[in-house]
């Protein structure tokens, strides 16, 4: 994830974990600029979940393509509900849909 950049004896580098937790607990909001920065972040996050599934549409894929088929345009579609965040939940696959109903 991208987290903010800080400057530290004039030096400049991405926050660690621990300091990032530290500023969102203090109640800093995020800028616009940095909502841009999650925004992309989130972009990459779900683009790659579609990469990775791509092979679910091929012919002779071993799986429930209509079930792929459905997770992949939840994907597509998940921009329009987007809250710029660095906690992010997209939408469960098919193979998460069977344990959560099991």
């Amino acid at each position: 994830m991208t987290k903010p950049n800080i400057q530290v004896d004039n030096e400049i580098r991405e926050m660690t974990d621990k300091e990032y937790e530290e500023l969102l607990a203090s109640g800093w909001t995020i800028k616009k600029n940095e909502e841009e920065q999650l925004t992309a972040y989130m972009r990459e996050q779900r683009n790659a979940l579609l990469k990775e599934s791509d092979w679910t549409q091929v012919a002779d894929s071993p799986v429930d393509k209509q079930a792929w088929a459905e997770y992949r345009q939840q994907l597509r579609d998940y921009p329009n509900t987007w809250t710029p965040s660095d906690k992010v939940k997209f939408p469960a696959t098919p193979e998460e849909w069977k344990v959560e109903t099991v």
